[in-house]
């Protein structure tokens, strides 16, 4: 999962009409609640954007309709902007007088400021650190090199100044005096050196924090941030009067997280963790109600148990006023496919949709409904997501940034944001002062939005906002007191990683019968910090437990919470009727029965899998032919992985006389995509598409998606093969390759077929080029680098890393890089699954480069420390083929086979240290691949 949940999409669209369909801002969702609340804009509520930043210069985000600023403060949780200090001294030079710090810092006419000279120190903000950002040249001048002395200090009331050289000529005179951004919004703009030339937008603001010895240079230098502002709310965006957020009276906190300088303007260590303590301490000063949006994730190896989940919801039990909205993440259609923190149990998770006005006018699409989109990730061990939004839009963006349109499910986030703020803004002028909690909040999404046809609840959650029935349903359920307890939280047991837990009862097993029939969940009661201790010993609720299937049923139809005990659940499951093929899921919820509170019930879900199998019987295969999936729908097939597979082979084809627009996924039995095939697409003559899955073929039930593309003009037919090989080899880490003086060298092993017997078969190696192995150990910092040459007969690089899946809880980002020697990133990506490629391309001259780990732990003090490996990998422009001729071309079960290979040149000498690398592949003579093998391969 990428760090910024979000595609990109280039587009100069301008606004049209009030109902401008590019944001979608009115929909039959929305459309009743604005028409009889147009008031209801978002004022007086507080939107913070945990992002790249906010760009308030942009028309959209300068101002509020009541002409007040939008943006009222920022923080830079990421400390990319921090910049040290030293204490100044007066001196002379030539007959003029200086501030200077003795080496790099001269500024002078500064003698017509007020300053208090013992308490005047100073510093120097580089533009080099912006030489891998998407913003380079932040003052348009032609140059990346600037160097802008500052001068800060403080007045008679300790409130602390900076004035920075804005126009680099050493001089003091004529410049700004600079406070604390939340003081007057003070901005640092620089003067155009050329004023013909394009004025790329961008601004300065500061904090000053004089206990860490930093100027804290705030910016935004990632573009994401400020288009996700805009969707929440944009006020005249793009200068058009008829073009708003969702919540365009709403006032924005801007907190980055992300660096634009790293892969995906990843966050960097405690960023989140340092942005959820600034709005802790906001809100204590600043008492209200407030929504946050964060449309950031990376996947998770343990949905809702991740340290950044945690960190969620200890936020949300502590700030009650406060609602946390989360992009689902762009892993889908996948299940399992949530990333973090999403999973947070207490979080309001959007997935997306496509508008059928923003598709029709956007890409010509045809459906009349919204549809939900390829990407949005699905649901499986969380009560993931809650909800599905727009997920496609125009909005504010930088002058440097790639286009106005995106799409995502970061998108969608600040649409429900948006639409939230605007649901409180009514509910603060009607109610004021009373406490609306971010779970009853939650609870409403649930009880009143629509759910979509032909959707599960583990793909769209409760369905749509229904706005106006939210704004209704809240308003009654105020006319009770709050209740004491915040929420309950669900802990069970997690049958894909056993040594973790889950919110939800998830099976995916190759038999159900494996199943208990009792599957315990704890309730664990969750009361914010400020509960006394009398309060919670005086608390007692009880629970209608009710389930929506009759295959899954609690053992008790009632249950009592009494203080802050936790209490356990039985859900019984039954999955013998359950068909082949199939994925079913139980909603269990938790009703208050009898209370006098607030309605704000819990629900978790039981999920069960029950894939199809692949034996002798059926020869390891599975067809169908006739299949038909609707546009924007998901038809899935569950395939329990044979013991002893080594190739997964996956046709689909379209006859031609019928209609077929789809895309196919393939995706583990952890929810990672694993591969895709090309779309079939009848309307381009696109009949046929397969692909030979070899690499990381891991047990468990794996699932093959058909996705009726969005661009599809009616339902689409298709046929599906899916079939299994599987060929056991020697595993020995290192095979000896064998050279006589003056001619090519060889290998030899051992091949058993263990599913079938296969013929027409032909044992192929290839010497692709050398590398070797790394072990690279975390903990001691957050960075590890890796330093490199690439030879002049190189093509490219490659470094494989696999990350302990269980480590993933640690971190909110894991970045990488590699840079050249002038320190400039020539590959810039993320750790998006625990195996990942990085990657040198041909193109990068040889020389020495250096591979970066960027890892952002949670916690800015963990010192967790583990080790995971590193293949490093330089390829031979050409590759070095070999064969060896199975004498009788055929391999039968259970019998082994010694092969020989004799590679067809001599390969050239290696560095010290390194070994050959190659692949050998068992395959028949029409493709199917049967087995693929990595080998390292030493003289």
């Amino acid at each position: 999962m990428k760090s910024l949940l979000i595609i990109v999409l280039i587009s100069f669209c301008l606004p049209g009409s009030p109902d401008f369909t590019l944001l979608p801002r009115i929909t039959p969702a929305t459309a009743s609640f604005f028409e009889k609340y147009p008031q209801f804009d978002g004022s007086g509520i507080t939107i913070f954007i945990m992002d790249t930043g906010v760009e308030p210069t942009v028309a959209g985000l300068a101002k509020n309709p009541d002409g007040s600023d939008k943006l009222i403060d920022v923080f830079d949780a990421s400390r990319t902007g921090d910049t040290p200090y030293r204490k100044l001294k007066v001196t002379q030079l030539d007959s003029v007088t200086y501030l200077t710090d003795g080496e790099n810092l001269f500024l002078k006419d500064f003698e017509n400021i007020d300053l208090p000279l013992r308490r005047v120190f100073g510093g120097i903000f580089k533009e080099e650190r912006f030489k891998n950002s998407e913003p380079k040249d932040i003052n348009d001048n032609g140059s990346n090199n600037d160097q802008w002395s500052f001068i800060i200090y403080p007045d008679e009331n300790e409130n602390w100044h900076l004035i920075m050289d804005t126009d680099l000529d050493g001089s003091l005179a004529g410049e700004k005096v600079i406070t604390d951004y939340f003081v007057n919004h003070d901005l640092i703009r620089f003067e155009i050196s050329n004023p013909l030339r394009q004025h790329k937008w961008f601004s300065l603001a500061v904090n000053i924090y004089p206990a860490r010895k930093v100027v804290s240079f705030y910016y935004e230098d990632g573009g994401h941030g400020t288009h996700v502002a805009g969707i929440a709310a944009g006020y005249q965006i793009n200068g058009s009067a008829s073009m708003n957020g969702l919540a365009p009276g709403a006032n924005l906190v801007s907190i980055k997280i992300g660096a634009g300088s790293m892969a995906g303007s990843a966050t960097t260590a405690g960023a989140k963790k340092r942005g959820f303590d600034f709005i802790e301490k906001y809100m204590r000063a600043h008492p209200g109600q407030a929504v946050i949006n964060m449309s950031y994730g990376i996947v998770s190896s343990s949905e809702g148990f991740s340290d950044i989940d945690t960190v969620v919801d200890e936020f949300c039990k502590n700030t009650p006023r406060v609602v946390f909205c989360c992009s689902a993440g762009n892993e889908g259609p996948g299940l399992s496919s949530v990333g973090t923190p999403a999973a947070a149990q207490f979080a309001v998770v959007s997935g997306a949709l496509m508008a059928p006005a923003t598709g029709r006018d956007k890409y010509g699409y045809r459906s009349e409904e919204p549809k939900l989109i390829h990407f949005s990730s699905r649901g499986g061990e969380t009560v993931k997501p809650d909800l599905v939004s727009p997920g496609a839009m125009l909005s504010t963006v930088t002058k440097w940034d790639q286009g106005n349109f995106k799409w995502g499910t970061s998108m969608a986030s600040p649409y429900t944001a948006g639409a939230l703020a605007a649901v409180l803004s009514g509910l603060i002028s009607e109610y004021p002062g009373e406490l609306i909690s971010s779970a009853l909040i939650l609870e409403g999404i649930r009880q009143t939005a629509h759910p979509l046809p032909d959707l599960t609840v583990l793909e769209q959650g409760a369905g749509m906002l229904d706005l106006l029935g939210l704004y209704e349903w809240l308003e009654d359920a105020l006319k009770k007191p709050a209740q004491p307890l915040y929420q309950i939280r669900t802990e069970t047991f997690n049958p894909m990683l056993p040594e973790q837990k889950a919110n939800s009862v998830f099976w995916r097993l190759r038999d159900t019968s494996d199943i208990p029939e009792d599957n315990y969940i704890r309730l664990l009661p969750e009361f914010s910090r400020q509960t006394t201790r009398a309060v919670i010993d005086g608390f007692t609720l009880n629970y209608r437990v009710k389930s929506n299937a009759k295959w899954a049923v609690p053992a008790e139809k009632n249950i009592n919470i009494s203080r802050d005990n936790p209490a356990d659940l039985a859900i019984r499951i039954d999955a013998s009727k359950l068909p082949l093929n199939s994925v079913q899921t139980a909603i269990i919820s938790l009703v208050p029965k009898g209370s006098k509170w607030q309605p704000v019930g819990q629900r978790f879900y039981a999920t069960v899998i029950k894939p199809l199998h692949f034996t002798e019987e059926n020869q390891f295969h599975f067809s169908a032919e006739h299949e038909t999936v609707e546009t924007g729908n998901t038809k899935r097939y569950f395939v329990a992985v044979p013991t002893g597979a080594t190739g997964l082979h996956i046709t689909v084809t379209a006859d031609r006389d019928e209609y077929a627009a789809v895309r196919t996924y393939v995706f583990d039995q952890n929810g990672l995509q694993r591969a895709r095939l090309n779309n079939l697409d009848t309307g381009e003559d696109v009949l046929k598409a397969e692909k030979w899955l070899t690499r990381n073929l891991t047990q468990g039930i794996w699932e093959i998606d058909i996705y009726g593309d969005l661009k599809g003009k009616a339902q689409s037919r298709y046929n599906l093969s899916i079939s299994f090989a599987g060929i056991s080899v020697d595993d020995e880490p290192v095979k000896n390759l064998k050279f006589q003086a003056g001619e090519p060298p060889t290998f030899s092993g051992t091949l058993v077929p263990v599913l079938d017997t296969y013929r027409n078969v032909s044992i192929k190696a290839s010497l692709e080029g050398y590398g070797k192995s790394h072990t690279i150990k975390m903990g001691a910092s957050d960075t590890v680098k890796v330093s490199f040459t690439k030879e002049k007969g190189d093509a490219k690089i490659v470094f494989t890393a696999d990350i302990p899946a269980d480590k993933y809880i640690y971190f909110t980002d894991l970045a990488t890089m590699i840079k050249n020697s002038e320190g400039v990133y020539v590959t810039n990506t993320g750790l998006d699954y625990p195996v990942t490629d990085i990657t040198l391309n041909a193109g990068n001259p040889p020389g020495d480069y250096e591979l970066m780990f960027i890892f952002a732990y949670t916690y800015p003090d963990d010192e967790t420390v583990f080790n995971f490996p590193l293949e490093e990998t330089h390829y031979f422009p050409t590759v070095i083929s070999g064969a060896y001729k199975l004498p009788q071309g055929t391999l039968y079960e259970g019998i082994p086979v010694d092969y020989k290979v004799s590679f067809s040149d001599i390969p050239r000498l290696l560095p010290e240290g390194y070994a050959y690398k190659g692949r050998l592949t068992v395959s028949t003579k029409r493709g199917d691949i049967l087995l693929e093998k990595k080998l390292i391969l030493e003289p």
